[in-house]
C-alpha cells in the first residue's frame, strides 16, 4: 500500500518511495502477493538454476582444471537440490547438475574431456559423497 502525500509547499500530491518497482511504477496488492506465494514455492530460484544451466552448456568447453569445488544448494525448500561445480583456479563455475549424489556429479566428471588432469576435489562432508 502506498501513502500519498501532499507538499505543504506547492501542494502537489507525491507517493512515499517504492523499493521493489522503482518511482513512476505501479503494482497492484494483488500482483506483489502473487509474487511473494511464488517466491515462497521458491520458484525463482529454480528459474535461476534452469538459467544458469542453459548458460553454463552454451559455454565453450575448455581443458578441467586441476581443483575443482563441489557445493549442493536447495533449490525447492530441502526437496530438490542442485550441485555446482567451481574451477577453484579461476574461481567460477563450471557446471550445474541436478541433484546432490555421487552419480550425478561422477557422470559429469567423467565426460570430461581430460578427467585425469583433475587433482583435487574440495567438497564439505556431506553423505552423499561417501570417502
Amino acid at each position: 500500500m502506498k501513502r500519498r502525500f501532499r507538499c505543504l509547499w506547492c501542494s502537489k500530491v507525491f507517493t512515499e518511495p517504492d523499493e521493489v518497482f522503482g518511482s513512476r511504477r505501479r503494482s497492484s496488492y494483488r500482483f506483489r502477493e502473487y509474487l511473494g506465494k511464488e517466491a515462497l514455492h521458491q520458484t525463482v530460484r529454480r528459474c535461476v538454476a534452469e538459467e544458469i544451466g542453459r548458460r553454463l552448456r552454451a559455454r565453450e568447453v575448455t581443458e578441467p582444471p586441476e581443483f575443482i569445488g563441489l557445493d549442493e544448494f536447495s533449490v525447492s525448500g530441502r526437496r530438490l537440490y542442485h550441485t555446482a561445480i567451481c574451477n577453484l583456479v579461476k574461481g567460477e563455475v563450471m557446471e550445474v547438475v541436478e541433484g546432490q549424489g555421487q552419480k550425478e556429479v561422477g557422470e559429469y566428471l567423467d565426460s570430461l574431456a581430460e578427467p585425469g588432469r583433475v587433482k583435487g576435489v574440495v567438497m564439505d562432508m556431506h553423505e552423499a559423497f561417501p570417502p
